[in-house]
């Protein structure tokens, strides 16, 4: 099944178990083994080119497996009767899973969820043209419940490193409009955020050493010579690891506290700890786990890398919460900075219309930047996030429908821009007759949008809004986009695809049909100086470069 232009397999269709009868299958393994050889198949998939076409395999065991690893560590114990799975065995585990029924397998569930989704969308005046009838009401959830499968199955494949200089990049605007937040934050984390980073990013490589003990870190057997490269120290190491970890009576707390209480057809969808806490803490509860102290398991590369990434963010919201509210707004803004930036050293300083500057800060409501394609303006508004603080939070019909509003409204925010006698009176801006419309979010994934658009035009609430060649992306997507086909075949791309009827599809997915150029339009330059501050070389730059050709 393709949902959004991407292959997905449909939850519920492989054996159809109910959850708690898939925890009985895994508990027969013990929680040692189940940790160690679920951060081996992850890491291997992390480390090695996808297959094209995926094998099935592949791909449910690169989108459950991380997932299989929680649980396991939650519920699984090391007794003596419990297995030590092979590889075969956790492909096993993980199709099982994906067999797992969803919301949509029963009657009942399915009746539930669409009296919520209908309660939800009444709620929300900006929606209420959307679903109007039964019949669409049932095709609203249809895309509801794909989607959600897409989230679930998506394992943070899409990020990347480019995260972690954007993170420190963030960092530096936050500090200028918040004077005190990078020694606030150094005081939150013990160390200073440039150390931090490069902590990450040695327990990244580190990860990846042996290939025998992928994912494993024993702290206490690094030598000095495998941290110097990072310019950190073994304590420094040891700090954050402590902070990035937790022990397996933490995943047990999760899975009693929060897994649980959901309906059953809902706790596959869950997010799991290893999204704000990426290392297990190796302890006595790991009988089978032989390992010295300062021991840890990251059962997932992608998780550690988005972690690294949105530390700048999450502790500007709980700094925003106990020593300055004004973090809460500053965030955002300092986001926009950085599109700002990346905007400028992509397409040129002479094609990018800071929007603020031509509305006034007394002006109503508008989008906060234009670049300019001849007579073809790309608007994009920045947004923080879809208010899903775990990135896979989008569970039920009227969480659902909140990230919807939020889209919704960030559309109609940027479409109505260019309506306004500010916009049309500017002299740079008079001649624009064509537009293409994007809002980025800082998330791993935007699928709750492409089925917006989807649903939105089929039920004519678009055409009434004056909608269209509109897409949320997340910032990581459009800075790709932007760097790989340059301003003028990505808006020619958004037209394309809206033309040929592609308007519910990710971007990201259908750019991967059209053909690339033989050179990137850019070379990231305005990453250069985040690279030396925070490393003190390219290096981290050059890799992110050679993806770009090869992406």
């Amino acid at each position: 099944m393709r949902i959004g232009g991407i292959g997905v397999h449909p939850g519920g269709s492989a054996s159809d178990l109910r959850f708690e009868a898939f925890i009985d299958r895994l508990r027969t393994f013990s929680r040692s083994s189940i940790a160690r050889v679920g951060a081996h198949i992850s890491w291997t998939i992390w480390r090695t080119p996808a297959p094209s076409p995926e094998p099935p395999d592949w791909y449910v065991c690169r989108a459950y497996m991380p997932l299989i690893s929680a649980l396991g560590v939650a519920v699984c114990d090391d007794s003596g009767d419990r297995k030590v799975p092979t590889e075969s065995d956790m492909r096993a585990l993980a199709n099982d899973l994906l067999g797992v029924r969803s919301p949509i397998s029963e009657e009942r569930d399915r009746v539930a969820e669409l009296e919520e989704l209908r309660a939800a969308l009444n709620g929300t005046a900006s929606l209420s043209g959307v679903a109007p009838t039964d019949d669409s009401l049932r095709a609203v959830h249809g895309f509801i419940s794909v989607a959600r499968d897409l989230r679930a199955q998506w394992s943070f494949r899409s990020v990347t490193p480019t995260g972690i200089l954007r993170a420190w990049a963030t960092a530096q605007h936050l500090e200028r409009r918040v004077p005190g937040f990078l020694e606030r934050l150094a005081a939150q984390w013990n160390i200073g955020l440039r150390d931090l980073l490069r902590c990450c990013s040695g327990l990244l490589a580190l990860g990846a050493n042996d290939p025998k003990t992928l994912g494993a870190f024993a702290l206490q057997s690094v030598g000095t010579e495998e941290v110097e490269p990072f310019g950190i120290t073994l304590d420094a190491l040891r700090l954050v690891a402590s902070r990035l970890g937790q022990p397996p009576a933490y995943f047990f707390s999760w899975y009693r506290d929060v897994v649980l209480p959901c309906r059953d057809s809902h706790r596959k969808y869950v997010p799991h700890p290893l999204v704000r806490e990426p290392l297990v803490t190796i302890d006595a509860s790991l009988t089978k786990y032989q390992a010295p102290p300062h021991s840890y398991l990251c059962p997932s590369p992608a998780h550690l890398v988005w972690k690294t990434q949105s530390l700048v963010t999450d502790s500007a919201r709980a700094l925003g919460a106990t020593w300055n509210p004004a973090l809460k707004t500053e965030v955002g803004h300092a986001l926009a900075d950085v599109v700002r930036e990346m905007l400028v050293g992509v397409c040129g300083r002479d094609s990018v219309v800071d929007l603020d500057a031509v509305f006034g800060p007394a002006a109503p409501t508008h989008a906060d930047f234009a670049v300019l394609v001849g007579t073809t303006a790309i608007i994009i508004e920045s947004k923080t996030s879809l208010g899903t603080a775990e990135g896979k939070s989008v569970i039920t019909p009227a969480q659902y429908v909140a990230s919807w509003q939020r889209i919704w409204e960030a559309f109609l925010q940027c479409v109505r821009t260019p309506r306004a006698t500010e916009f049309k009176s500017d002299a740079r801006l008079a001649h624009i007759t064509d537009f293409v419309f994007f809002v980025t979010f800082e998330e791993q994934m935007c699928v709750e949008a492409a089925a917006l658009n989807a649903v939105g035009v089929a039920d004519g609430v678009y055409r009434a809004e004056g909608v269209s060649h509109a897409e949320a992306v997340t910032l990581q997507e459009l800075e790709d986009a932007l760097v790989v086909f340059g301003p003028t075949k990505l808006s020619e791309a958004v037209r394309e695809k809206w033309r040929n009827g592609r308007h519910g599809d990710l971007l990201s997915a259908f750019l991967r049909g059209q053909q690339r150029p033989r050179r990137p339009f850019s070379d990231r330059g305005y990453a250069a100086r985040y690279s030396e501050e925070l490393f003190g070389s390219q290096r981290v730059l050059d890799a992110i470069r050679a993806a770009d050709v090869g992406v």
